[in-house]
């Protein structure tokens, strides 16, 4: 556990600036978890069917004794490619008490729920800004761990070029 050093003069945080950025996340009850961060970005990574929800944004530590805590907020979910078995979720995103999930950026995002495509888009806390919804990423082989996409997949040129961002998981 870890956290910036607590100030009685300007506002906490739990983390603040965290880049999650062109990781491969396997597995997992819920691969991201916003947990009072401030001004984070997660950016260009795959999620393989995560089995309990999408990502989580929660506030553990609130204001008190004298030390004032921002609420978990003003984080981006951009350029992701998440696939997922729709009947393994419980709720696309499980957001808590306390938090300003409704300032949440998500954008550019490809969701696909393999077992029921239909069931692709999930319930945001904010709108999201060309998400990819219900299409087949066509991994050149999930089965076997292969997580690229070949040219004619869906998701190929959806993102958008981010600040200090320059690759993706295999690094192009």
């Amino acid at each position: 556990f870890f956290r910036p050093p607590l100030s009685a003069t300007t506002p906490n945080t739990e983390a603040r600036n965290i880049r999650v950025i062109a990781n491969l996340f396997q597995g997992s009850e819920a691969p991201v978890a916003f947990v009072g961060t401030v001004g984070s970005l997660v950016a260009n990574n795959t999620f393989v069917q995560p089995t309990r929800w999408l990502l989580r944004i929660l506030q553990e530590t609130v204001s008190s004794g004298g030390y004032t805590f921002l609420p978990c907020g003003q984080n981006e979910f951009v350029n992701n490619l998440v696939y997922f078995d729709r009947s393994q979720i419980s709720t696309y995103v499980n957001i808590g008490a306390n938090t300003d999930a409704a300032s949440f950026r998500f954008a550019n995002n490809l969701w696909y729920a393999f077992n029921q495509p239909n069931q692709s888009k999930p319930s945001l806390p904010s709108t999201e800004t060309n998400g990819v919804y219900g299409l087949d990423p066509l991994f050149t082989d999930a089965a076997g761990g292969g997580f690229s996409v070949p040219t004619n997949s869906p998701a190929v040129g959806k993102g958008q070029r981010l600040p200090r961002v320059w690759a993706d998981l295999l690094e192009r």
